[in-house]
């Protein structure tokens, strides 16, 4: 007992040490030096900003002055959203040395993810500096000089109350269990409902693999219904897909558990119990603290974006925004682009549109919620399959859901890129192989199992079309149980091969409609052939990929995964070793373009990379798994204090995973697309910042005009990526058109008269230039719109922080439009 109250005051202590470095009052916008800003008497300095917390009272900025200057600064705050005046405040100053100025007013308790305008008016008795910095080291504002915005940004400090800081918090933890507590709603009971029903050993589970498995099954659920429900082309939208899919299973819930309810099973007395005898094991108390770590780290990454970020996000937001406005599947992409089919996966955006319903959030921030759910799901569901390799140890699935859900960069980051299509899919993937095992190797055949993992796997090739070829890493573990038993005499061959068939055979009939869509179109293309090249060649990629861990993963860990390899051949645990085999596989799998094997060039090493988390985190866990049994023998709180502990330390750093680099649409943009939809005409056409990829066959935009189709239902030169690369164009020609502007933009300005008579041709009406300049993963922006200085053809309609809107005047295309 005095050793568990010791246990217990350190964990406490550690949780106060590292919540007073998490949580810091002062939050610096900027940190690069730019040149300084001299002021004169009579002048103003600005800068719109964003506060990312409650309680905003104090900002911090750094005067200079070549000689003594007296004078007083006035402090102006708006509202930036609706240029509304809120405060006015005067400081009596004396500059010369660089110094740090503290400007503080009455705090503003509603200023968390609030806009504002900060103006600073100068009367002193000579001039002085603000320090500065570069324009895009603050993505969400801008410096102003006498009230007119020009590149750069001031350099200043957010100060907050603590405490309106801290229930600001509060707050925003209430919002995210709320969202929680609806996403259980639907991506816990369906799931769990089903298993409860289907699967055999349901009963044998412990809570956190029911979990898991309840999960997983929802996740996979919602696709297939998406694509049955069309293929009788039937659209029930929210009252369907929310409503009667939860209702019915907490009905079924309620009719399964009846029996016990009569019987007073369920009574408080007996819950009260329960809580004790769980409170008092070590290993749930902790792992249920860790979970509640990790989704509070995706929570906390998102919490101050409005929508997701980079390319790929723009398609999954259209996507599932069509798939709110159709109810259901969608073949036309209007009134956004003009394309009409829709051939690519399409769980992770079915599962997104779901939400928004039952949360009443837009598409674009319910796509940033179920990015990070199933961002955490995805180290959750690793779990059960690590729980199995490891012979059945409970701190090996615990341990690896540490490793992938916080310590390794994978999956964590891809919250930067969007990619959340291939992440819906390793949601799935290690629960397949769990249950794959279970249901391969069990004594006795079952018609329900069969058919659970054959929807489980369904779902997993709507989410993400290379997922089942991802499959290729649970092959060796798979032929070793296989080996196991039969040598063993514990079953035979035919029964395995048997089941084996039925779930593929099961898998293809609920597939069937899928195979209507994408058949014959520009996805199956692409990855039927690919020319064969020389086996030396093809060798020498495969090996170099094999080096290219060493990129993606940190040495220390990849040592620490062979170590564990070792040590589980010595034990005889050769499943280890198996999930070590079955990656290699994985990149192996590119040799088959020698053969020309089938979609052997359908996976990419860099998508193999980002899923080598699952590996690496299962074969760790092992390891670290025999040490925690040893010290759990001293005492069985100290190994589930240190999973905590270990959860809390690399919980500091993961929070801030999110690479505002990354972000194309801005709060600046947002602003814009307002001013457009209030100010231009419905079938004008903007121009916008972007570059071609894949060898000139497609193009991607590369600041927030990307997103202004979705915006504002303004059509501009930049479709979504998917539609681009996989669907069908309403216009024959379109999708190469899109490119076509991209090419001549990069050699003609559209201030040259090859540009004038390019717009003049396309019927381009405004220029679009976003706050991020064109700069988002290009180099070198394709409008350069500080050269137009003076063009006859452009006239400037808007100019707010770094977002600039030309109209080109069509008075220059007579005879040309």
């Amino acid at each position: 007992m005095k050793h568990q109250k010791i246990t217990i005051l350190l964990g406490l202590f550690l949780c106060i040490v590292l919540s007073m470095v998490f949580f810091q009052g002062s939050v610096t916008a900027q940190s690069e030096l730019f040149p300084k800003l001299l002021i004169t008497s009579g002048e103003s300095v600005g800068q719109t900003l964003t506060s990312i917390h409650r309680g905003l009272n104090k900002i911090g900025i750094t005067l200079s002055s070549e000689n003594t200057s007296h004078g007083i600064l006035r402090l102006n705050l708006y509202q930036n959203n609706s240029k509304t005046f809120l405060l006015s405040k005067e400081y009596s100053v004396t500059v010369n040395t660089p110094k740090y100025v503290v400007l503080d007013f009455y705090t503003q308790t509603d200023s968390y993810l609030n806009d504002y305008y900060l103006e600073l008016i100068w009367n002193g008795t000579g001039p002085i500096f603000f320090e500065t910095n570069l324009p895009e080291s603050y993505g969400q504002g801008s410096l102003y000089v006498n009230s007119s915005p020009v590149m750069g940004q001031l350099s200043y400090n957010l100060i907050y109350d603590r405490l309106q800081l801290l229930l600001g918090l509060v707050s925003i933890a209430l919002t995210w269990f709320w969202q929680l507590f609806l996403t259980v709603l639907m991506l816990v009971i369906p799931g769990w409902m089903i298993m409860t029903y289907c699967w055999s050993r349901w009963k044998s589970y412990d809570f956190f693999l029911k979990l898991a498995l309840a999960f997983g099954f929802s996740y996979a659920l919602y696709p297939l219904l998406f694509l049955l429900t069309d293929l009788i082309n039937v659209h029930p939208g929210e009252v369907f897909f929310v409503w009667i899919i939860v209702g019915v299973s907490l009905f079924l819930l309620l009719v399964y558990h009846w029996s016990d309810l009569k019987q007073n099973r369920f009574s408080l007395k007996k819950l009260i119990s329960d809580f004790r005898i769980a409170s008092q094991n070590w290993q749930n108390v902790s792992f249920f603290m860790v979970l509640c770590i990790i989704f509070f780290v995706k929570f906390w990454a998102i919490r101050t974006l409005e929508t997701p970020m980079w390319g790929d996000s723009y398609q999954h937001t259209m996507i599932t925004q069509l798939m709110l406005n159709n109810k259901g599947l969608f073949d036309s992409w209007q009134p956004y682009v003009p394309y009409e089919s829709l051939t690519v996966h399409f769980g992770f955006h079915a599962v997104s549109a779901v939400f928004a319903w039952i949360s009443n959030l837009s598409a674009s921030q319910s796509i940033l919620w179920i990015g990070q759910i199933s961002n955490a799901l995805a180290a959750l569901s690793l779990y059960p399959i690590s729980y199995k390799v490891s012979g059945n140890k409970k701190w090996a699935g615990m341990i690896a859901v540490i490793v992938a859900g916080i310590i390794l960069k994978y999956p964590n980051y891809y919250v930067n890129w969007g990619r959340y299509a291939q992440l819906s899919g390793q949601v799935l993937l290690p629960l397949v192989g769990f249950l794959l095992i279970e249901v391969l190797f069990s004594n006795k055949g079952n018609l329900k199992n069969l058919a659970v993992v054959s929807a489980f796997l369904s779902g997993m090739a709507l989410c993400y079309y290379r997922m089942p070829f991802f499959l290729i890493i649970w092959i060796p573990l798979l032929i070793g149980e296989m080996l196991v038993r039969l040598i063993n005499k514990q079953g035979k061959l035919l029964p395995l091969l048997i089941r084996a068939a039925a779930i593929f055979l099961g898998m293809l009939v609920f597939l069937v409609p899928l195979f209507f869509r994408i058949s014959g179109g520009t996805l199956a293309e692409s990855v039927s052939y690919i020319k064969s090249p020389a086996l030396e060649n093809a060798f020498t990629i495969f090996v170099q990929n094999l080096k290219s861990t060493g990129y993606y993963y940190s040495q220390p860990l990849l040592i620490l995964a062979v170590i564990s390899i070792a040590i589980g051949l010595l034990l005889k645990q050769w499943r280890v070793l198996s999930i070590a085999v079955g990656m290699i596989l994985l990149f192996a799998f590119s040799l088959g373009t020698v053969i020309n094997l089938p979609f052997s060039n359908f996976i990419d090493n860099f998508s193999i990379q980002i899923m080598a988390y699952i590996g690496l985190s299962i074969i760790i866990a092992y390891l670290f798994a025999l040490l925690f049994e040893s010290i759990e023998l001293i005492h069985p709180g100290i190994p589930a204090l240190l999973l905590f502990s270990i959860c809390l330390i690399f919980a500091f750093s993961a929070k801030n995973v999110t690479d505002k680099k990354h972000e194309m649409v801005t709060r600046a943009d947002l602003r814009a697309f307002q001013w457009i939809t209030d100010n231009t005409n419905q079938n004008d056409l903007f121009l916008v910042n972007g570059s071609t990829i894949y060898n000139n066959t497609s193009a991607v935009g590369s600041d927030g005009g990307w997103w202004i189709s979705l915006f504002t239902d303004r059509e501009n030169t930049m479709p979504p990526q998917y539609a681009v690369l996989n669907e069908k164009p309403e216009f024959p020609n379109y999708t190469d058109w899109t490119v076509e502007v991209i090419n001549l933009f990069e050699t003609h300005s559209p201030n040259s008269e090859e540009g004038r008579d390019a717009m003049c041709s396309w019927g381009i009406d405004y220029i679009y230039i976003g706050q991020k300049q064109g700069l988002v993963n290009d180099p070198t922006p394709l409008l350069k719109w500080q050269e137009w200085a003076g063009s006859p053809y452009f006239s400037l309609a808007y100019a707010e922080d770094h977002v600039r809107i030309f109209r080109f005047d069509s008075s220059h295309c007579v005879g040309t439009r």
